[in-house]
This record gives C-alpha cells, structure tokens and sequence, in this order.
C-alpha cells in the first residue's frame, strides 16, 4: 500500500487474522456473500486496449456474466479467444457439459457478428473435476474431453484447501437441507474428509489426478 511503512502494512494483514491464523470474520463474511450472490447477469461495458489477446479465466455462471454479451464485447473488443471457466446452463441434463453450452454460445456469437459485420472470436470451455454429474471422477474427465473442454481445472471451492481456509455448504458433505448454510472453516482432518484432494497422505499426486494430468495434456 502506497505510503503506508512496510510494519504499519504486515500489522494491517495480521489483523485480518485471529490468533489461531484462521481467517477473520469480515473475510468469510464476504467470501459467503459473493458465492451466494444470485442476481441479474452482469452485462460487460465497452473494452479497449486488449486486442488480440485470450481470456484463460472467464466465468459466465449464475449471477456472474453472461456468456453471449461476453462474446460479444469480446468480439467487438478484438480480442482473440474466451475460456470459460464456468457457464450457465454447464449442468443442463441435455448436454454432456460445458462444451456443449459455449457450443451454442459460439452459434449466437456467429450469427451476430453475422448480422453487425463484427469479426467472430474463439470461444472454449473448460471443466472442474469436482462437476462429475454423478460419474466417477476418470470416467467424467474422459466423457468432458472427449466432448470438447480446452481446459481441466483440479478442485476449487470443494477442495479440502478452501473448506479449510473458508467452509462451505454443509449439504455438500451430507450434513444439513439448506443450500445457503455455511460453514466456519473446517479442520484440516475433517476438510480432507469430506472435501476433495489432489494429493496422498505422502504429499504426492493421487493416481486418478495424475491421469487427468495425462489425458489433458
């Protein structure tokens, strides 16, 4: 933080801690607030300055963007490529998965750009390994790759890392009805319990996450 001396700024992120080293309570308070937020898609404003260049991060879930108004600025911007992280629809029981739904993202995104003269982008989906829809994890990946994703993200918001530092919805784990409780942090036994982990009890790559290395690359 500019102007602000190097203790003075390690003192202010000490106190966004408690002794413990968990993380305070204004942090969780916002994590829960952004992850429930379920309003009107976010329509992107105008951007300059980025042509030619991919977007590897884009989200274009419930309550985030949406997917189509995305391409299009996108487009109209210049810019090379989108990767979408996650889209809405991802889960739709009609299509394999998010493949299938930036699929037809990218058909409204040529007819537009069809109608307005604006030069179509590329548009990829990737996949989490946590969004199995029921299948075993390998079986999941293969089923996503075969159907087209660019990109295979390992765990995020069920890895037992984020259910450490931050909780989550104890329904996940087979605990409580509501979807919107959340919990405090777990501990770490009980994080990797119930959530998701790369890594062995010897600090090494899992053979199935190995093998989604493998069949990605």
């Amino acid at each position: 933080m500019d102007g602000i001396p190097a203790d003075k700024e390690l003192m202010a992120e000490a106190g966004l801690r408690r002794p413990n080293q968990a993380p305070h309570d204004r942090f969780l308070a916002s994590y829960r607030a952004r992850m429930g937020y379920r309003d009107t898609p976010l329509e992107p404003p105008a951007v300059h300055g980025v042509e030619g260049a991919i977007d590897l991060h884009c989200h274009a879930h419930e309550g985030q963007q949406d997917a189509l108004a995305v391409a299009r600025t996108a487009a109209a911007s210049g810019m090379g490529g989108l990767l979408f992280k996650s889209s809405l629809g991802m889960r739709r029981p009609d299509v394999a998965g998010p493949a299938g739904v930036i699929r037809e993202v990218a058909a409204d995104l040529r007819r537009w750009c069809e109608e307005t003269g604006v030069e179509p982008i590329s548009l990829w989906a990737g996949w989490i390994t946590s969004f199995t829809k029921g299948l075993p994890m390998l079986r999941a990946a293969r089923t996503q790759l075969a159907d087209g994703v660019k990109a295979v993200w390992m765990p995020v918001f069920r890895s037992a890392n984020t259910l450490h530092k931050v909780g989550g919805p104890p329904i996940w784990w087979g605990v409580g009805t509501d979807p919107a409780e959340w919990s405090d942090p777990l501990p770490w036994a009980r994080a990797v319990e119930v959530g998701e982990h790369t890594l062995d009890g010897h600090g090494r790559l899992k053979p199935e996450y190995k093998e989604v290395f493998r069949m990605a690359a």
